[in-house]
C-alpha cells in the first residue's frame, strides 16, 4: 500500500520527473563537497603554520552570516505567489550567481599570509553560502509538494541520495587528484560550475502541485512562522536526532585520515590520501546497491524503524572500528569489513530523512490548516549546519587531549562517534511511527480544513 499523504489526490511522479528533480542533488553535493573538503587545504597553503587557524576563523565567520539564512529563505519561499510556483523562481534566479560565487571562492590574490586572503575567503566564502542557500532550500522544499504519496517520497528520496553520494565521492576522488595542481584545479571548478548550473536547471521541468490559493493561509510572519514550526513535536525530535546523526557521520570522514595514517600504519602524504579514498569508498560503494531496495524495505519496516536500523549500525561500526587493532585481525582488512558493514548506515541515513521531513510537512498542515514545506528545511538547515561545526571539534579536540598517543586519540574519536549515534538512537525512538502521525493529525486538524486526506 503507498498510501496518499498529501491533501489532494494526485498522480504519481513519472519516471523521468523523478530523474529531472533528482539531477539536482548533483549540484548540491558537487558544490559543498569541494567547498567543505579543499577550501580549507587551498587556502590553508597560503599562509604559514602558525597563521593557518585564521583560515578557520574566516570559514567560521562566514558560517555565522549564512546561518541565520536558512528560516528567512524558506518563510520567504513559502509565501511567495508566482505562475510559475512557490520554489522555482529562487532556483531560477539564484542558480547562475550562485555557481559565479563559488568560483570567485578560489580565485584568492595570493600571497603568504596576507590579509587580502582572509577578506577574500570572508566576503567570497559568505556570499557563496547565503546564496546556496538561497538555492538549495527551495530545492529540497519542492519533494514533499511534488511527490504526495509514501512510495514516491521514498523512491525519490534514494535516487536523490545516490546521485548526491555519486557527486559527493566525485567531489573527494577528483580534489584528492589535483588539489594541489592549480592549474588542474581551476579546469575542475569550471567544469564543475558549468555541470551545476546544468543539473540545478532541470528541476525546473517539474511543475510544482501546490497552487497559490492552497497556501492563501501562510502570511505567518518569520518570527511566529519559526515559533510554530519548532513546536512541532515529531519536528523536534526529527530534528535533534539528526543533528546528532550529522555530528557523527562528518566526524567518521574527519577521523578516517588520521585512522589510516595512526591506526592503520599508512605513511606518506599521498598514501594516507589514497588509502583514505578507498577506505571512505568501502562504505559508499555497497551503500548504491542498498539505494535500490530502500523502497520495498520502508514499506515493509516503515521509515521509521529502518532509520533506527540504520542509527543502530552505525554505532556499532564505530565502536567496532575502535577495537581494530586491539584483536589479533589483520587491521587494513578488517577496517574494510567494517566500513562495508557501515555502508547499510550511509544508505538508510541518506535516504530516509527527507521522506519523513515530508511526512512532517503534511502532519502540520493538518494541524494548521497552511502548507509549509520550506520553513521546516530551512530550520533543519540552521541546526545541522551547526552540528557540522561540531565533527571537526570532536576529532581535533581528541586529537589535542590525547596528542601522546595518536592512535588513542583516534580510538577515542570512533567511540565518540558510536556514543553520539546511539544517543540519535535513543531520541528517534520518540518519533511517531505512520499511523500514530495520521493519528496526530486527524485528531487535530482544524475544522474545514479539507487536509485528512
Amino acid at each position: 500500500m503507498s498510501g496518499q499523504l498529501g491533501p489532494d489526490p494526485m498522480p504519481g511522479l513519472t519516471l523521468r520527473e523523478k530523474l529531472l528533480y533528482a539531477a539536482g542533488s548533483f549540484g548540491v553535493n558537487v558544490l559543498s563537497g569541494l567547498f567543505m573538503l579543499w577550501v580549507p587545504f587551498r587556502y590553508g597553503a597560503l599562509f604559514t603554520d602558525e597563521r593557518k587557524a585564521l583560515v578557520g576563523i574566516a570559514l567560521f565567520a562566514a558560517r555565522l552570516i549564512d546561518a541565520p539564512l536558512d528560516p528567512l529563505v524558506g518563510w520567504w519561499s513559502d509565501r511567495t505567489r508566482s505562475r510559475v510556483g512557490r520554489r522555482r523562481p529562487f532556483i531560477a534566479y539564484g542558480t547562475v550567481p550562485l555557481v559565479m560565487a563559488f568560483a570567485l571562492v578560489w580565485a584568492a590574490p595570493g600571497g603568504v599570509d596576507s590579509a587580502w586572503n582572509l577578506a577574500w575567503l570572508l566576503v567570497s566564502g559568505a556570499a557563496f553560502l547565503v546564496l546556496f542557500s538561497t538555492v538549495v532550500n527551495p530545492y529540497l522544499a519542492m519533494l514533499p509538494d511534488i511527490a504526495r504519496s509514501r512510495d514516491d517520497r521514498v523512491t525519490l528520496s534514494a535516487l536523490i541520495a545516490g546521485v548526491g553520494l555519486a557527486a559527493y565521492a566525485l567531489a573527494v576522488i577528483g580534489g584528492s587528484a589535483l588539489a594541489g595542481r592549480t592549474r588542474s584545479f581551476a579546469v575542475l571548478v569550471a567544469a564543475a560550475c558549468v555541470l551545476v548550473a546544468v543539473s540545478f536547471i532541470l528541476p525546473l521541468f517539474v511543475r510544482e502541485r501546490t497552487s497559490a490559493e492552497d497556501v492563501a493561509g501562510s502570511d505567518l510572519g518569520l518570527v511566529e512562522a519559526v515559533r510554530r514550526t519548532l513546536a512541532n513535536r515529531p519536528f523536534r525530535v526529527f530534528l535533534v536526532s539528526k543533528c546528532l546523526f550529522w555530528v557523527a557521520v562528518h566526524s567518521v570522514v574527519a577521523v578516517t585520515p588520521f585512522f589510516v595514517q595512526d591506526v592503520l600504519g599508512v605513511k606518506g602524504k599521498a598514501e594516507v590520501e589514497t588509502h583514505t579514498a578507498l577506505l571512505l569508498a568501502c562504505a559508499a560503494g555497497p551503500a548504491f546497491v542498498w539505494f535500490a531496495v530502500m523502497k520495498p524495505l520502508a514499506r515493509r519496516f516503515s521509515k521509521r524503524n529502518l532509520s533506527l536500523s540504520g542509527l543502530a549500525v552505525l554505532a556499532a561500526s564505530a565502536g567496532l572500528l575502535a577495537t581494530v587493532g586491539v584483536w589479533p585481525i589483520e587491521r587494513t582488512a578488517w577496517a574494510g569489513v567494517l566500513m562495508v558493514l557501515g555502508s547499510y548506515a550511509v544508505a538508510v541515513i541518506y535516504s530516509m530523512p527527507n521522506a519523513i521531513l515530508a511526512d512532517v510537512v503534511d502532519l502540520d498542515e493538518r494541524l494548521t490548516g497552511i502548507r509549509r514545506e520550506a520553513i521546516y528545511f530551512g530550520a533543519q538547515g540552521l541546526f545541522v549546519k551547526v552540528a557540522w561545526s561540531g565533527s571537526a571539534l570532536l576529532v581535533m579536540a581528541a586529537q589535542g587531549l590525547f596528542h601522546n598517543d595518536p592512535a588513542l586519540a583516534v580510538r577515542v574519536s570512533w567511540l565518540a562517534v558510536a556514543l553520539i549515534s546511539g544517543l540519535a538512537f535513543l531520541v528517534f525512538l520518540r518519533f511517531p511511527g505512520d499511523e500514530e502521525l495520521r493519528r496526530m493529525g486527524a485528531e487535530s486538524a482544524p475544522q474545514g480544513s479539507g487536509t485528512e486526506g
